[in-house]
């Protein structure tokens, strides 16, 4: 198993930093986007899909289930983790495209970790990779994900 970051860890990193700097009287609010963009309640609650999504809260174990997946499971995983953000992009409206982008390339890493080919499924469901995920209407993270 690799360690895989969490597309939470730079927001989150930058945000503290922000904060620092912003007591010390170094940077005024207006520059201190993080913490206005990524409020500590938001990376909580997509840390907590995240969570959901790699097994690591042992009763909503999607990924563990997927330890000879077949195809039809895949999308099905996909679709959980998808409604998930999109619900917490509802709730804080802060995810931008790009940072769908990361989720995607996150979310591909984690099956690919738990023995997964999302390319290698695509092609045998005959879609193009980012459909798995964008066939939810508010939810299309993986334009570029490879």
């Amino acid at each position: 198993m690799i360690v895989i970051e969490r597309p939470t860890t730079t927001p989150r990193r930058l945000r503290q930093e922000q904060q620092r700097a912003l007591k010390a009287g170094a940077i005024t609010q207006h520059l201190a986007c993080a913490v206005s963009s990524w409020r500590s309640d938001l990376l909580a609650a997509v840390d907590v899909a995240l969570d959901a999504y790699v097994a690591l809260d042992a009763h909503v174990a999607e990924v563990s289930g997927l330890q000879d997946p077949s195809d039809a499971d895949m999308p099905a995983t996909l679709e959980h983790v998808a409604q998930r953000l999109d619900a917490i992009n509802k709730k804080f409206g802060k995810i931008e495209p790009g940072e769908h982008d990361e989720f995607c390339d996150y979310i591909n890493d984690v099956l690919r970790d738990a023995g997964v080919d999302p390319a290698a499924v695509a092609a045998r469901l005959g879609v193009g990779q980012h459909e798995l995920t964008d066939t939810w209407p508010d939810w299309q993270p993986c334009r570029n994900s490879t």
